[in-house]
């Protein structure tokens, strides 16, 4: 493989958890001002004139719209993280050569990559890495998850089509398969 340098800046769940967290209170806290200002007018709205003239339900439906941008954005955050984490786990188990089922298929995946002829070695996250682990394990996580980069892929290419999920993906049961993906793999 192609020397790459890992870096520190990978996010742990907890993290991004605490991140989002911030930036939902922060969100209803402002909320929250600009409705004081429009139901008791006699503060203005002056950080941001956007507000002047709306009613709490336009006030409403704009932090509505906001919050679900947010989700979406930590969602994205989240799952990068995730990757981030598998492609770090990934290059140890490689080149440490551990001696289990993953650790061997991962070598074997390199050394046939190497085979090709290929300088710059590319390994896919979602249809190599996730699918040796899928494979070699009973754990539901790693399908659970390649569902999840289907969202990943939809957020990151600028939601121009209408993803066929299966499901609706929310910060919550993202984070629940992100957290047992993880738990998995440091635990087999």
């Amino acid at each position: 493989m192609a020397k790459q340098s890992l870096t520190a800046d990978v996010k742990s769940l907890d993290e991004v958890e605490s991140w989002y967290q911030d930036q939902t209170e922060a969100s209803l806290l402002y909320r929250r001002q600009i409705i004081s200002l429009i139901v008791n007018p006699a503060g203005t709205i002056t950080n941001n004139l956007k507000f002047a003239g709306m009613s709490i339900d336009d006030v409403n439906i704009h932090f509505n719209n906001n919050e679900q941008e947010l989700e979406h954005l930590t969602c994205l955050y989240l799952i990068a993280s995730v990757e981030g984490f598998v492609m770090s786990d990934f290059k140890r188990r490689y080149k440490s050569r551990e001696k289990t089922d993953v650790g061997s298929d991962f070598r074997n995946l390199v050394k046939a990559k190497r085979n090709l002829g290929d300088k710059k070695i590319r390994v896919s996250l979602e249809k190599e890495i996730l699918q040796i682990w899928k494979d070699r394990t009973a754990y539901t996580s790693f399908s659970e998850f390649i569902a999840l980069l289907k969202y990943r892929h939809w957020l990151a290419h600028g939601r121009n089509w209408v993803p066929k999920l299966g499901r609706t993906f929310t910060f919550a049961n993202s984070y629940k398969i992100a957290e047992e993906l993880i738990d998995n793999i440091d635990n087999y």
